[in-house]
């Protein structure tokens, strides 16, 4: 069977800083899987290969109302179709994330109708948790459930031998104008056996030479998993849904081997692990870090550290410094500890704040994940996370990643506010509005107990807590974040942010510099009399 694995663009809000993006390590290994079974496989990644490319997002040429600031970063529908095979049995379609969906789900149907024969499948946590409606609104044909190696070789063949889809275990398809799901696929136990992603499809030099890169370094990046699946249940995280809570890790010696390989194959020098929690055992993490010793790699990495920070002591510090880690992620979410039981994050403050301050010891740069505007979060609930903000900054942490709460298909709280009839999963606007997220006018706000204009405030009063307090207790990090970000030789993600935020704005003024500039100037017919 010929398969031809797509990565849609990004749908993102024209003149807005966004993170940026990364290749896209699901396709990857769902490509090393169907090569590894004997399949033809071609990949094509929209925003890999045209990174700086921006299109007004027009569905069919319409303007999307109150939605004309939206644009597809990447490859547009006619550059993709460009690039598509003229004889195709099937094309898959990565669907990780919702805010993306409408998107998504335009080229899948823009797609449709140049191969109307084409079993068309789409996967991923969006496509996971909201597989009833991807189906109904769209061409799609099928949608992988959760871990997708081996369900995907289990459909093609099928496919190819016209067996049934009744037949294939872990999926869901369309059945006349229902929506029907076969049972459950069983988790890959053994890591090890499933074949390596196949970035040889993929444009990873592109991402190189545009120095496009989801890090805190420019060097030569890709992703990578040492482990899968999280024990835990937040009920903010989708995780459950796509992965179950079943903990898998690989030898340490199998993810120090493919990290020879990729540096040997790509010259990837630093490697961004995407886990969802990456250290739970200690022998484990330091075991990883011997084997890195004992070959002698010249690396960097970064890692989350996920919830469990027990694991990361002064010890466990000083041996992922040792062998390149530069950046390590904690996510307590909220100083809350309120908040922290009714999200179910088994967070526990006063040994994430040792841990941090381990870390820091051992010159780790530590960033924080923390969301604002959880359901059920109070004024109080959120003071309390501005004194633990303070007190991670006098512990060492160096800049926090804020996110604004965003119900994702998945969650429990996403179930919560769909029973309350507070989202619309059916409508566009439930999935366009999260590209908002970084405005002030247009944010969704889920909390009902603050208004929605206190988000503002608190926003702002977030980043002066932990910044002002960080560059207060250590002075010396304000002038050495301002020579990384003017030198480019950056440390952490706020760093490269910065940066990216700096050029946009330099951008608009040169723009606007140019129309006020040509409105000025004299009609041709003036200057010729």
């Amino acid at each position: 069977m010929y398969a031809c694995l797509i990565q849609p663009p990004r749908l993102e809000n024209a003149g807005h800083v966004t993170m940026s993006p990364s290749p896209p390590l699901g396709l990857a290994y769902i490509a090393g899987a169907l090569e590894a079974a004997g399949h033809d496989v071609t990949a094509i990644d929209c925003v890999g290969e045209a990174p700086h490319k921006y299109s007004p997002f027009r569905p069919f040429g319409k303007p999307l109302p109150e939605h004309e600031t939206l644009v597809i970063r990447g490859l547009n529908e006619y550059d993709l179709l460009e690039r598509m095979p003229e004889k195709v049995d099937v094309i898959g379609f990565s669907c990780m994330f919702a805010i993306n969906w409408v998107s998504v789900k335009y080229f899948i149907n823009f797609l449709r109708a140049y191969y109307p024969k084409a079993l068309f499948v789409a996967g991923g946590e969006h496509a996971t948790a909201a597989y009833a409606y991807c189906l109904q609104q769209s061409a799609l044909d099928v949608v992988v459930l959760g871990e997708g190696e081996e369900t995907i070789v289990h459909l093609l063949d099928a496919y190819a031998q016209g067996s049934p889809l009744e037949s294939v275990s872990g999926i869901a398809y369309k059945s006349g104008n229902s929506v029907r799901t076969t049972p459950k696929k069983e988790r890959i136990k053994s890591l090890e056996e499933i074949p390596r992603p196949a970035w040889h499809l993929f444009p990873v030099k592109s991402y190189q030479e545009h120095r496009v890169v989801w890090s805190a370094t420019i060097e030569p990046s890709l992703p990578m998993l040492a482990t899968r699946g999280c024990p835990y249940s937040c009920t903010f995280c989708s995780s459950p849904q796509m992965w179950g809570t079943r903990y898998y890790m690989r030898s340490p010696e199998d993810v120090v081997d493919e990290m020879m390989e990729l540096n040997r194959k790509f010259g990837i020098t630093n490697f961004d692990f995407y886990d969802l929690t990456a250290i739970i055992k200690k022998d484990w993490i330091i075991r990883f870090c011997q084997c890195i010793l004992e070959n002698n790699l010249k690396i960097t990495w970064q890692i989350p550290a996920g919830t469990r920070s027990e694991a990361i002591d002064r010890e466990v510090a000083a041996y992922l410094h040792k062998t390149g880690c530069r950046n390590i992620v904690y996510a307590p979410e909220t100083g809350s500890i309120r908040m922290l039981r009714q999200i179910k994050k088994k967070v526990t403050i006063t040994n994430m704040l040792r841990s941090i301050r381990d870390s820091h010891r051992e010159n780790l740069n530590v960033m924080l994940n923390m969301i604002l505007g959880l359901p059920g979060e109070t004024h109080k609930d959120i003071w309390k996370t501005c004194w633990f903000l303070v007190q991670t900054s006098w512990y060492g942490a160096n800049t926090i990643a804020l996110s604004i709460f965003l119900p994702y298909p998945g969650s429990a709280l996403f179930r919560q506010l769909s029973e309350q009839g507070v989202i619309n999963p059916e409508h566009d606007d439930y999935y366009l509005n999260m590209v908002y997220i970084d405005t002030n006018n247009r944010m969704p706000w889920y909390n009902k107990k603050i208004n929605h204009k206190w988000y503002i405030f608190y926003l702002v009063l977030y980043y002066i807590f932990f910044y002002g307090s960080n560059f207060l207790f250590r002075p010396h990090r304000l002038i050495k974040v301002l020579w990384n970000v003017a030198t480019q030789r950056f440390e952490s993600r706020f760093e490269v942010n910065l940066r990216h935020y700096l050029e946009l704005k330099a951008s608009q003024a040169k723009n606007l510099a140019k129309m006020i500039s040509a409105s000025i100037k004299p009609p041709q017919s003036r200057r010729a009399a």
